[in-house]
């Protein structure tokens, strides 16, 4: 087991989704992940892309942990929109999952996007998506 530098140990990512929307079931903790996507096509750019949301699924992680999402532009590493908040996991031995929904996000340009996921200022995983220009077919 890691320990990063605020003493909790460095959780191990086993799931990065971005999808439409996250469910979850009240009696039984269950989500249901709905609209699992990693490209999006758009008529014209610069565009937005409606609300989505990430799910997040780790292991070996215990006690506080501040975390921040950077959703970025690949090719310039332009930071376009950042989400942050706090988890708290009981026990290293179970899994960990949350889901944090997405505000619009910005596209200035066709090309590839990456969300990034920090826990306590330490890289934890990333996960892409590519966005391209809808191809308009004339008869």
């Amino acid at each position: 087991m890691l320990r990063n530098n605020m003493g909790a140990p460095t959780p191990v990512l086993t799931a990065f989704l971005v999808c439409d929307q996250i469910i979850a079931d009240a009696a039984t903790s269950k989500k249901t992940i709905v609209g699992i996507f990693d490209s999006i096509v758009a008529s014209q750019f610069p565009t937005q892309h409606a609300p989505c949301s990430l799910y997040v699924k780790l292991i070996d992680c215990e006690g506080d942990y501040e975390f921040r999402i950077e959703f970025v532009r690949v090719s310039t590493q332009e930071l376009l929109v950042e989400c942050n908040g706090n988890a708290h996991p009981k026990t290293r031995h179970e899994y960990t999952e949350f889901s944090i929904p997405c505000p619009p996000l910005p596209l200035p340009d066709p090309g590839e996007y990456e969300f990034r996921l920090w826990m306590n200022n330490k890289f934890i995983g990333n996960v892409r998506i590519k966005a391209s220009q809808q191809v308009v077919e004339r008869s």
